[in-house]
C-alpha cells in the first residue's frame, strides 16, 4: 500500500480469501473486517477508527496480525488459530458517558487456540474510580467468552476499569488456558478475573506481574448462577511465580475496602462441583494487603515459596 484509506466501520473488507498477506507499510486502513478467510496476514498496518469492531475477524482461521497499531476494538468471533502479536491495541480515552461501556479491547468470542503475545493492550480508562468508573474505557482489556485453549503471554495490559484479563462466559470450565508473563496495571477490580463461568481446568497462570490494582486474581462464582451455571470445576490448575505490587482499594461502588491479594472462592455461591489439585507456589503477593483467600482449602496445594501476609491458608514467608 502507498496511501491511507479513510472511511467508517468495515472500511476494508475481505470475504473468503485464502493465503493473503496485506502489508500496509504503515498506512491507515481505518477499519478492517475479515469473514471466512484462511491463512491471512495483516502486517505493518494502522487501523484508527477508534470505536468498537475497528478490526473484526469472523469465522476465520489462521489469521495473523503483527507489527500493527489499532486504535479501537479488536473483535474475534468464531475464529481459530488467530495470532495477535507484536502490536498495539488501544481504546481512545473518551469523555465519560452514561450510555454504557465497551466490554473489552481485545475480545475472543466462540473460538479456539487463539493467542495474544508481545503486545500492548490499553483499555482507555483514566482511573478515576468515582467519576469515570463504568462510564469510560473498557470493562476488561482482554476478554474471552466461550473460548477454548487461549494463550495470552508476554503482553503489557493496562487501563481497564474492571480486569486486565477476564473469562466472562463459557459452557464449561475454561480448559488449557495459558496466561503467562503479562504486566497488568491500572485496573479497577483485579488483574485476572472470572465471575460468570464454571471455572478453570488444566490452566496455567505464571510469571504475571499485577500492580496498581485491588488484587492479583479474583475467581469466584458471584455471577455464575445468573449465567445459568449449575456446577463448578476448579481442577489441576497452576498459579506460580506471579507478583503483586502497589495494591489499591476496591472502587467505592464495591465498598472501597482493601481486599485480599488473591481471592479464589468456590464455596460462596453454593454450586456443587469438583475443586481439587490446584497448585499455588512461588508467588510474591507482597505484604501490603491481606493474604490470599482460597476456598475450599481442600482444593488447593501449597507448593511453597509464597510471599504474603499471614492471614492465608498458605504458609506465607
Amino acid at each position: 500500500m502507498d496511501a491511507d484509506v479513510k472511511g467508517g466501520s468495515a472500511c476494508v473488507r475481505f470475504d473468503g480469501n485464502a493465503g493473503v498477506t496485506l502489508d500496509c507499510q504503515g498506512h491507515d486502513l481505518t477499519s478492517i473486517r475479515l469473514n471466512g478467510v484462511q491463512d491471512f496476514t495483516i502486517r505493518n498496518c494502522q487501523a484508527h477508527l477508534g470505536d468498537v469492531h475497528t478490526i473484526e475477524i469472523v469465522n476465520s482461521s489462521r489469521v495473523t496480525i503483527e507489527n500493527s497499531d489499532v486504535l479501537g476494538q479488536v473483535f474475534l468471533d468464531g475464529s481459530r488459530q488467530t495470532l495477535l502479536r507484536n502490536s498495539s491495541f488501544r481504546m481512545p480515552v473518551k469523555p465519560p458517558s452514561s450510555a454504557g461501556f465497551v466490554s473489552c479491547e481485545v475480545c475472543f468470542y466462540g473460538g479456539s487456540d487463539n493467542s495474544l503475545s508481545g503486545s500492548t493492550v490499553d483499555g482507555g480508562w483514566d482511573g478515576n474510580v468515582t467519576t469515570t468508573y463504568q462510564r469510560q474505557g473498557v470493562d476488561d482489556a482482554v476478554g474471552t467468552s466461550n473460548e477454548s485453549r487461549p494463550t495470552i503471554v508476554d503482553n503489557v495490559i493496562m487501563n481497564a476499569f474492571d480486569a486486565g484479563i477476564e473469562s466472562s462466559a463459557n459452557a464449561g470450565p475454561m480448559t488449557a488456558a495459558v496466561i503467562r508473563n503479562n504486566q497488568i496495571s491500572h485496573v479497577g477490580f483485579t488483574g485476572i478475573a472470572s465471575f460468570y463461568i464454571a471455572g478453570w481446568q488444566s490452566s496455567v497462570f505464571s510469571g504475571n506481574t499485577v500492580s496498581d490494582a485491588p488484587s492479583l486474581l479474583d475467581f469466584d462464582l458471584s455471577g455464575a448462577s445468573l449465567a445459568g451455571v449449575s456446577t463448578s470445576t476448579l481442577v489441576d490448575n497452576v498459579i506460580e511465580s506471579n507478583t503483586f505490587r502497589n495494591p489499591v482499594p476496591l472502587p467505592p461502588l464495591y465498598g472501597g475496602r482493601v481486599t485480599a491479594s488473591m481471592l479464589i472462592d468456590f464455596v460462596t455461591g453454593g454450586l456443587s462441583g469438583t475443586i481439587a489439585n490446584n497448585v499455588v507456589r512461588n508467588n510474591d503477593f507482597g505484604t501490603a494487603s491481606p493474604g490470599p483467600k482460597l476456598a475450599p482449602a481442600s482444593g488447593f496445594v501449597d507448593g511453597g515459596g509464597n510471599v504474603c501476609s499471614g492471614s492465608s491458608i498458605l504458609a506465607c514467608q
